[in-house]
C-alpha cells in the first residue's frame, strides 16, 4: 500500500505540525477545516498516530481520505461550512519513488484535479490503489469503533463454531464459548419463544395481565361516567332552580321587611297630613317673613308687658291719688304752681349763665381799662360813622391778610419740610429710589394744582401791597395812635353797637 501524506488540519495546540516537512502544500476546504495540512515523514517504522479530543476532527479526516481516493458521495454531510462546489481535499501520494499530487472536488465527472484545479486522469491514482474500492479500503484501513463492533458481532454470530474458534484464537480469549453459553442460559431464563412458568418474562407478563385486568375492572365505565354526568347536570339544574326560587323569596322578604319598617312612618305621615288639612287657610311664610313675624310678635309681647306694667303703675298712682285729700286753695293756684315749676329750670340756667357772664365781664372790663389807658385823650372820642366803617374794613382786611400770611407761612414751612425730607431721601437712596421720590414729589406738586406758583405769587403781591398801604391807613385813624398789633387786640364793634 503506498504511503499517504494527507493534508488535514493540526488539531493540537502546538503549531509544530504545520512547520514539519511537506512535499506540497494544498489548500483544504472540508468539514470544519480550511487551509490546514498534516505532514507524514517517510522512514521506518512508517507508522503515524494522530490523536485528539472529542470533536477535534479525527472522523472528518478519515472520511476526507476516502472521499479523496474514491470521490465524494452524492450527499456529503461535510458541507456545513462550505457549499458543495467549494469542497476541496488534496494529498501527496508516494508509491516507491513515484509521487503523485492531486486534489478532489465534489461533482459527477472530472472531479480529480491537479494543484492548479485542472481536471486530470484517474489512471495514475487507480494504479496506486491496486484495485481497492471504498468498501475494501474502509474495512482494511478505515476502521473506527462502530466498524470494529459490527465486525466482531458478525464473527461471533457465525452459524458454526469456526468463526468463534477463529475469533478466540486470534484474540486469545479461549473462554468466549463458555461465557456465551452462560449468557444464553441467562437469556433463556428470561425469555424464549415457548412459554414456561420458570422464565421471569412469563411471570412478569402474567403479573402485567393481572394488573391490567384489575385496572380495567376498577376503572370507571363510560356508561357509569355518562350516567353520573347526567345526574350531575340534573342536580345542577335543580340547584339553579332552587337558587332562583330562593332569590325570589329573598326579594319578597326584603320588600315585606321594608313595608314593615315603613308602615309606622306612613301611618304617622297620613295622620299628620290629616291634621294639616285643618290649616289650609294658613299662609306659608318665607324665612325672611317668618323672622319678621317672630320679631313683631316679640315686640308685641314686650309692648303687652309694658302696657301691663303701665296699667299697674297707673292703678297704684290712682290709689295713691285717691288717698290724698285735695286742698281747694292749692287747686285754685294749680296753674301758678305749674308756671313756677316751669320757670324754675330757667332760673337755674340763668344762675349758671350769671356766673359765666360775670367772669366774661371782669375780663372785658380789664381789657377796656387797658385800651382806654392806651388811647389816652382819645379814649372818650366817638368816631364818626364813616370812620367806624373804614375801621371795620381795615380790621377785616387786616384779618384776611394776617390769615393769608399765616397760610402762606404754613405752606412755605410745609414745602420746606417736604423738600428737606425729599432731599434726605434722595441723598440716602439709590437711583431707582430717587426716581420714585421724584415721582412722589411730582405727584404732590400736581395735587397742589397747576396754578400753585401763580397763587403763591399773587398772595405775596397782595401782602406787599397791603403792607405798603398800612401806614397811611393807620394815620387816617387819628386821633387814635398805635400800630397794627395794638389795632388787632381792640374789641370788634358790631353794627348794632355802631
Amino acid at each position: 500500500m503506498p504511503r499517504v501524506e494527507f493534508l488535514i488540519p493540526n488539531t493540537g495546540p502546538s503549531p509544530n505540525a504545520a512547520k514539519s516537512r511537506s512535499s506540497a502544500i494544498i489548500t483544504n476546504r472540508y468539514g470544519r477545516f480550511a487551509d490546514c495540512e498534516l505532514n507524514f515523514r517517510s522512514g521506518d517504522p512508517d507508522l503515524h498516530i494522530i490523536y485528539g479530543a472529542n470533536e477535534a476532527g479525527k472522523t472528518t479526516s478519515l472520511a476526507a481520505v476516502s472521499d479523496l481516493l474514491f470521490g465524494f458521495p452524492q450527499r456529503s454531510p461535510y458541507n456545513f461550512m462550505f457549499d458543495y462546489i467549494l469542497l476541496r481535499v488534496g494529498a501527496v501520494l508516494e508509491d516507491g519513488s513515484r509521487t503523485f499530487a492531486c486534489r478532489r472536488k465534489k461533482g459527477t465527472a472530472g472531479t480529480l484535479l491537479d494543484t492548479n484545479d485542472a481536471a486530470i486522469d484517474e489512471a495514475p491514482l487507480a494504479s496506486m490503489l491496486k484495485g481497492q474500492t471504498r468498501e475494501t479500503f474502509s474495512l482494511s484501513f478505515s476502521l473506527d469503533q462502530d466498524a470494529l463492533r459490527s465486525g466482531g458481532k458478525a464473527m461471533v454470530e457465525a452459524k458454526n463454531d469456526l468463526g468463534r474458534t477463529l475469533f478466540a484464537a486470534g484474540s486469545g480469549l479461549t473462554g468466549v464459548a463458555d461465557e456465551l453459553k452462560k449468557l444464553e442460559g441467562e437469556a433463556d431464563a428470561i425469555w424464549a419463544p415457548t412459554t414456561s412458568q420458570r422464565r421471569s418474562f412469563t411471570f412478569a407478563h402474567r403479573q402485567l395481565a393481572e394488573a391490567t385486568k384489575t385496572i380495567r375492572d376498577a376503572a370507571l365505565k363510560p356508561k357509569s361516567w355518562s350516567d353520573a354526568r347526567n345526574a350531575m347536570l340534573e342536580a345542577q339544574a335543580a340547584l339553579n332552580l332552587a337558587r332562583d326560587a330562593r332569590d325570589v323569596v329573598q326579594t319578597e322578604l326584603r320588600a315585606a321587611d321594608r313595608v314593615r319598617r315603613l308602615a309606622p312612618l306612613v301611618r304617622l305621615r297620613d295622620e299628620q297630613t290629616e291634621t294639616l288639612l285643618g290649616y289650609e287657610t294658613i299662609v306659608d311664610l318665607s324665612v325672611q317673613r317668618e323672622d319678621e313675624a317672630e320679631r313683631v310678635i316679640r315686640e308685641a309681647e314686650e309692648a303687652q308687658r309694658q302696657r301691663s306694667t303701665a296699667e299697674q303703675l297707673k292703678a297704684d298712682a290712682e290709689n295713691r291719688r285717691d288717698k290724698i285729700e285735695a286742698d281747694p286753695t292749692l287747686l285754685e293756684k294749680a296753674d301758678e304752681i305749674d308756671q313756677l315749676i316751669a320757670d324754675g329750670g330757667a332760673v337755674a340756667k340763668a344762675a349758671q349763665d350769671l356766673v359765666r357772664r360775670e367772669a366774661e365781664l371782669v375780663v372785658a372790663e380789664a381789657l377796656t381799662r387797658r385800651l382806654r389807658a392806651e388811647a389816652g385823650p382819645n379814649a372818650d372820642a366817638t368816631p364818626s360813622r364813616a370812620l367806624a366803617a373804614k375801621l371795620r374794613d381795615l380790621s377785616r382786611t387786616h384779618g384776611e391778610n394776617a390769615a393769608a400770611r399765616r397760610q402762606i407761612a404754613e405752606s412755605r414751612n410745609d414745602l420746606d419740610d417736604r423738600r428737606k425730607r425729599a432731599q434726605d431721601r434722595l441723598d440716602g437712596a439709590s437711583a431707582a429710589a430717587a426716581s420714585e421720590a421724584l415721582i412722589d414729589a411730582v405727584d404732590a406738586a400736581r395735587a397742589l394744582g397747576s396754578d400753585a406758583d401763580a397763587r403763591c405769587e399773587g398772595a405775596g403781591l397782595r401782602v406787599e401791597a397791603l403792607a405798603s398801604s398800612l401806614p397811611a391807613l393807620l394815620t387816617r385813624l387819628s386821633p387814635w395812635t398805635g400800630g397794627i398789633d395794638e389795632l388787632l387786640v381792640l374789641p370788634e364793634v358790631g353794627d348794632e353797637e355802631i
